[in-house]
């Protein structure tokens, strides 16, 4: 049974972390009074519900034998390129720690707390959706810059937009009349390759 509580102790941890991430984010980069206090209301709540073996928790921690930390050095899966991401790995650290902390409630005989703690995973799926509203796309300032191969003296819609990109320009917009339909698509497969690689927006 003490690996039971092993496994409730780290996800408790787990989940509160990873709440306190969001709860951060609502909190500092979003200003947002009631999302951040649904989500500190959320981290309180997961401990409390545990309370009564929180003290068989702490016993059974054994963080200096743990495999998972040696694994968790070596992998690459958890890096983020931004908010969103951020966001979603750290709502997903926490559903999924909550649905293993209301699996393995049960069967230690807790029942009530594991409703509990199901609760807390719904309403947590909400959260997500809510503060992910927040995130809107940010189109950079700048020169708009836009395709017409009949207008480029010769030189295809390609080489523009390198030329372009090279220029610092961030927004493209393709435009092509003189195209078949194939040989639009053929163009706009390869400049959204470049414009990706530049983190430059590209509309068609």
């Amino acid at each position: 049974m003490d690996k039971i509580y092993r496994i409730l102790d780290a996800n408790v941890n787990r989940v509160a972390e990873g709440i306190r991430v969001i709860e951060d984010i609502a909190r500092f980069y979003f200003e947002n009074e009631e999302l951040t206090s649904k989500l500190r209301e959320m981290r309180h709540r997961v401990r409390k519900n545990l309370f009564e073996i929180d003290e068989l928790m702490i016993k059974s921690r054994d963080s200096k034998h743990d495999i998972g930390v040696e694994i968790s050095a070596k992998s690459k899966l958890d890096s983020k390129k931004d908010l969103k991401q951020l966001l979603n790995a750290n709502f997903k650290r926490a559903t999924e720690g909550l649905r293993v902390l209301e699996e393995n409630l049960k069967i230690i005989g807790k029942y009530d707390e594991s409703k509990k703690i199901e609760k807390l995973r719904y309403a947590s799926y909400y959260l997500e959706k809510e503060l992910l509203k927040l995130i809107k796309k940010e189109i950079p300032f700048g020169i708009y810059g836009i395709t017409s191969e009949k207008d480029s003296l010769g030189r295809s819609n390609i080489e523009i937009v390198e030329k372009m990109i090279k220029a610092g320009i961030k927004i493209i917009q393709y435009r092509e009349k003189q195209k078949s339909f194939k040989e639009m698509y053929m163009d706009c497969v390869k400049i959204r390759e470049i414009t990706k690689k530049s983190r430059s927006c590209f509309y068609s």
